[in-house]
């Protein structure tokens, strides 16, 4: 699901997300990362629960039980997947999932 379909928006061409306000965008992004868990935690390492977010919004992690684990934003009504887990970067850990998680 791309960001123009999450928030109920319909786009001819890509170009066309510019037209959305910088602020829902920055909110958009700033609810994907983590504000009070290691930038070190592979998805085995993470807790299922509720954490802050960089944006104003929680993050729901259900249990990580044989390969699989759920992330629900407080804007979704249903949970996203992670499909590409522990994407090792230079400054943290990247975990790749099958939907944009919305703010509230």
């Amino acid at each position: 699901m791309n960001l123009g379909t999450a928030l109920g928006l319909t786009f001819t061409t890509p170009s066309d997300i510019r037209q959305l306000p910088k602020d829902l965008v920055t909110a958009v992004l700033l609810n994907h990362v983590f504000a009070d868990v290691s930038a070190d935690k592979f998805t085995s390492e993470l807790s299922s629960g509720s954490f802050n977010t960089l944006g104003t919004d929680t993050i729901t992690l259900g249990p990580y039980n044989n390969g699989v684990l759920t992330v629900k934003g407080s804007g979704n009504s249903s949970p996203a997947n992670m499909i590409i887990p522990d994407v090792q970067t230079t400054n943290g850990i990247v975990h790749v999932i099958d939907q944009v998680l919305l703010p509230n």
